[in-house]
């Protein structure tokens, strides 16, 4: 059995989801998605999903870990969801090795305490590549007419849901901030 990290669009009750869904249960398998989070810098994108940079820091991201089968099949149709064409050069997002932490309370049998474990599995997951976030950034400041018009935005509480409209002056409290820069950029 593979696992795999999400944190967008393939995240339990987000709209990819579903389609991965009924596409394993109709091969009996169960995603068994699990709360998880890992290293790394999450981006609203203003294509409407999130953009996931691996990093060296303490930032957090979080998402699920889904139990996925090796079989060709449900690899291809991750592999379409995420735009990932193994035969191209070029890819926006790619599946990297990756560990990811996994929570789960368990009740203390003599004391009923609730205790935390965290353990950490290995896992694929699609990264978004850096050069994609550079370039995206670099237009937004030219003011350069490409596909996405908008600066990445930097969710700096690591969490990523399709209900928010990142791109839309939202009034109130919120953890979005537009970065100057790619973060975790090594000079």
């Amino acid at each position: 059995m593979q696992r795999l990290f999400v944190y967008g669009t393939l995240k339990p009750g987000q709209e990819r989801y579903g389609p991965i869904e009924k596409f394993c249960n109709g091969r009996n398998i169960d995603l068994d998605p699990k709360p998880a989070t890992t290293a790394g810098l999450l981006y609203a994108l203003d294509h409407g999903y999130p953009g996931l940079i691996r990093t060296d820091t303490d930032d957090v991201v979080h998402g699920y870990v889904l139990n996925i089968d090796s079989d060709p099949a449900i690899v291809g149709v991750i592999n379409k969801i995420e735009g990932f064409d193994p035969f191209k050069v070029e890819n926006i997002f790619t599946p990297q090795r990756m560990y990811a932490n996994l929570e789960w309370e368990e009740e203390h049998k003599e004391t009923q305490e609730i205790l935390i474990s965290t353990i950490e599995v290995a896992c694929w997951c699609y990264y978004y590549h850096p050069q994609a976030l550079e370039y995206y950034f670099e237009s937004a400041q030219n003011k350069i007419q490409v596909e996405s018009v908008n600066a990445p935005i930097l969710l700096k509480n690591g969490n990523w849901s399709a209900s928010n409209n990142y791109f839309k002056k939202l009034s109130g409290n919120h953890e979005e901030q537009t970065a100057p820069e790619p973060a975790g950029k090594k000079e």
